[in-house]
């Protein structure tokens, strides 16, 4: 099994939003396209054009993770829509995204990471803090999500 990163396109949508459908589906959430989930729908106007980034993680032609860095000021990013295949968790492609992510980051000139994430997601929130993200209270977080993290790059 082959795998790649690459940097998302418009013509991606429909595959974003499976993998999202999939990633959310286990835990008993759902995409929410109107409120929460609308960057999803295009993501080069809202992260590649406003100074961020949003890549996927394709294997044989097939999307099995995906990622954004969405820009929140000069010196912050939020990590969003981190999510994989359920049939490919565990196999260390977690960690391959969120490795690409500090390092884009980085390399946009960002010096502190934000997520928002739920609880319930507990594979991701044990990994987030493997990566020195530490539980802080943030401001307008989704409806989905009860739990505010930071990292200072």
């Amino acid at each position: 099994m082959e795998t790649h990163l690459r940097l998302a396109r418009s013509d991606d949508r429909d595959k974003l939003c499976e993998l999202l459908e999939q990633g959310l589906a286990p835990y008993g959430l759902q995409a929410d396209y109107e409120h929460t989930d609308y960057d999803i729908l295009d993501v080069e106007a809202h992260y590649g054009n406003k100074g961020g980034v949003f890549c996927i993680l394709e294997s044989d032609d097939q999307v099995i993770g995906m990622c954004g860095l969405y820009r929140k000021s000069d010196r912050v990013c939020e990590l969003r829509k981190m999510y994989l295949r359920p049939s490919c968790k565990g196999r260390g492609f977690g960690k391959l995204l969120m490795n690409d992510a500090i390092k884009r980051a980085t390399d946009l000139g960002f010096s502190e990471m934000v997520l928002e994430t739920n609880s319930c997601l507990t594979e991701a929130v044990r990994m987030y803090q493997g990566f020195g993200f530490e539980i802080c209270e943030l401001s307008d977080v989704a409806t989905r999500c009860d739990t505010g993290m930071r990292r200072i790059l």
